[in-house]
């Protein structure tokens, strides 16, 4: 898994208004958690600002 390019894909989706801003921050979250996981890394949750 190529987690930047989700991470772009992700964006896109929210910028067509395919998903909605909390939709966003919830699967951000999981991609930079399983991110973190890979690289041994500590992970705190994204807050929409």
């Amino acid at each position: 898994m190529n987690i930047d390019r989700e991470i772009e894909l992700l964006a896109e989706k929210l910028l067509h208004n395919e998903i909605t801003p909390e939709e966003h921050v919830k699967e951000y979250n999981r991609l930079i958690k399983l991110e973190c996981e890979y690289n041994h890394e500590g992970w705190r949750p994204h807050e929409n600002i």
